[in-house]
């Protein structure tokens, strides 16, 4: 995607996706919905090993750097591996889902509209809720502000969550970044989350397969300290 392609998607993004106001009502006045196609998101790299017990594919965005793995996400991505903050940083999580498998893009869709207010409930401070179509990938998204802590210093950034249902499952991408520089990475943390392929779950033992985790670990993983965030 070129940078006045992102400049647009930003401009469209802002202009458009703020916090919906309360229905008169009561009731969560209905969300604001916006659809990108791939090729206007950045472009990815290979995909990695299967991800998720064999469940999902995932690829980084070309350029970015696969960290080294954790028990917290599934997967993470940095664009600057070796730093002791590496921000700007791209994490996709998953976690079981009690809600049945939608028919169709638009019951997904009304799902996710249906945990709006959970985020609210959640995350007081989140805004720009609203609902995207990613390729063929539907999301409920939201943005918070964090304050991002390494060491003895700290960072004053932004979160973006973008969340999708599949397989019973709850799969969430979530970029991280300075303050101020959602824009600048938007596009490639939304090409993630376009990217996904849900597979049907592979029957293994406990933990993620080997081959799995050494494909991962060994992807330019070196000297990736991790960030955490204050909640």
């Amino acid at each position: 995607m070129t940078r006045a392609g992102l400049s647009c998607l930003c401009l469209l993004l802002a202009a458009g996706c703020g916090p919906a106001p309360p229905a008169a009502t009561g009731s969560r006045a209905k969300l604001d919905r916006f659809e990108f196609r791939v090729d206007e998101l950045s472009d990815l790299a290979a995909y990695l090993a299967d991800v998720d017990r064999g469940r999902l594919r995932v690829a980084p965005p070309v350029d970015w750097h696969t960290a080294a793995r954790a028990q917290d996400y599934l997967v993470r991505f940095v664009l600057y591996p070796g730093l002791d903050n590496p921000l700007p940083r791209i994490t996709v999580e998953a976690r079981d889902s009690e809600a049945a498998p939608a028919a169709d893009r638009e019951a997904t869709l009304h799902q996710l509209e249906g945990m709006a207010t959970a985020v609210e409930q959640s995350e007081p401070q989140a805004h720009d809720i609203g609902l995207l179509i990613l390729g063929e990938v539907p999301c409920l998204r939201y943005i918070v502000p964090r304050t991002f802590r390494a060491g003895e210093r700290s960072y004053r950034g932004e979160r973006e969550v973008l969340i999708t249902l599949a397989n019973r499952r709850v799969y969430s991408v979530t970029l991280d970044v300075y303050a101020g520089k959602l824009d600048d990475y938007r596009a490639d943390a939304f090409a993630v989350m376009a990217g996904l392929k849900f597979l049907q779950p592979q029957t293994e033992a406990a933990g993620e397969p080997a081959a799995e985790a050494e494909s991962e670990t060994k992807q330019e993983a070196d000297g990736a300290r991790p960030a955490t965030a204050d909640h």
